[in-house]
Parts: structure tokens; sequence; C-alpha cells
């Protein structure tokens, strides 16, 4: 049997056992509470059995599901014009509020120590163990796919709600990995015209007005290289 704190454990039994959730009662919790290994195991919300391309799938659509519950996040987007569901669903923007590290088995146990490590590995967390995109939208970039398949996440951007931020924070992450993927593929193809801007913030504005034919190079890719990259006989508009 682990310990593990109070506020985690509930987060294990809610998963676990829904009915007892609806129904606990509200008395003053004890000081820990005692689970199995097997249950430190299961109870996490990711997987690492399929690898780490499929656990930053994972990650991907916890915080896509995150965002659709929650209403600070989701004024954001509407303040920016990009509130409709139609784009949200589209893209699978995310939400990153911290809740992802209640889904993990506690880092002193070996199932939660490997997930964490698995997860600086594809660039979620950073080597102290925090999030990296805490407080941000996330926008995910997908690789090409085959034969039909979903296609793979690869890559993310991210913004920060607040502005008013400590000296020195960045309003602006991409994941912590080589820089790969591009924005809105599926709206390139048979295009005879693409719009190249200069932000993915900017491209997201542009594709939310009913241009669909819209992209962005992204960071540290020059706008040059994407214009070789994009360029098959089609018109490239270069909005900054």
């Amino acid at each position: 049997m682990h310990k593990v704190s109070f506020r985690h454990a509930c987060e294990m039994l809610a998963k676990q056992h829904p009915a007892l959730a609806a129904t606990a009662s509200t008395s003053t919790p004890t000081a820990a509470v005692k689970l199995s290994a097997g249950k430190l195991r299961t109870a996490q919300s990711f997987s690492l059995a399929a690898g780490d391309q499929e656990l930053l799938d994972q990650v991907i659509d916890f915080y896509h599901t995150t965002l659709r519950s929650s209403p600070e996040a989701l004024e954001y987007l509407e303040k920016r014009g990009l509130g409709s569901m139609e784009l949200i669903e589209h893209f699978r923007l995310g939400y990153a509020n911290r809740t992802l590290a209640y889904r993990l088995a506690p880092k002193q146990y070996k199932a939660g120590a490997e997930m964490r490590t698995a997860l600086q590995r594809v660039g979620i967390l950073r080597d102290s163990g925090h999030e990296h995109f805490n407080g941000s939208i996330v926008v995910p970039l997908f690789g090409a796919s085959a034969d039909g398949a979903p296609r793979p996440v690869v890559s993310a951007y991210a913004r920060k709600l607040l502005d008013n931020l400590r000296a020195g924070t960045p309003k602006h992450l991409y994941l912590q990995r080589p820089h790969r993927g591009v924005f809105n593929r599926d709206g390139l193809e048979g295009q005879p015209e693409i719009i190249l801007c200069e932000a993915l913030i900017d491209a997201l504005t542009f594709w939310a007005a009913g241009y669909r034919n819209v992209t962005t190079p992204g960071r540290g890719v020059p706008v040059c290289a994407s214009i070789s990259f994009l360029a098959t006989s089609r018109a490239i508009s270069i909005v900054s």
C-alpha cells in the first residue's frame, strides 16, 4: 500500500468509482489515504504502453477536454474572436491549467516517476518537473498521416492567457522539441492561393473569418523557406 495526498486520492477514486464520488460525504478528511501499487498505475489518465507519440496525443486530448470546461479560457478565445466551437474542435485547441499533475501517480513511486520522465521526454514537462504550457491556450501542430489515419501531433504552440506576467516570462511558447508540423495542412490542399501569416494566432483569426487557405511558418522557420515548401504553382500572400 502507498500513501498519497487526500486531493490526489479523491481524483483517483472519482475516476475509478464515479458513483462513490457523487455520494461522498463532507466529513473531515484523514491525513492520508492508502492505495495499492496497482491502483496507482491504473489511476493515471495517461498510458505509456503505446509509446511517446501516443502519450503526446493523449495529453493534447486532455488539454482539449480541459478547454471545453474552462470558462476563463473560452472567454479569452471569445475576446480574440476565436470562440467558435467549429474552430476549437477543428484545430483541437486546448488549455493547460495545472490539472494535468492531478492525473499522475505521486512522483515518489515508480509509476509516477516513469510517467514524468516520459512527459519530459516529449516536452510537456520541463526538467524542473513544471508543466511547460501552464496557464496557456494550446494549439497542436500535426504531421502527415498515411492511409487516412488520424494525423499525429508533432509539435504545439501555446499563448498565455494573462498579460500581467512576471518580468521575463514569455507569452508565446512552443513544445520543447524540434519544430515540426504544418498548421492547417488540410486547408491548403488544392488551394490556388495560400495566405501566409507571421503568427499562428493571426492565422487562426483569418480562418475564423472564413479564409480557410491560411497557414503560418511558426517559430524558427523563415518565410522564404515556407514559400519554397508551399509553392507548387500557387500564389502566396504574405501577411505580417
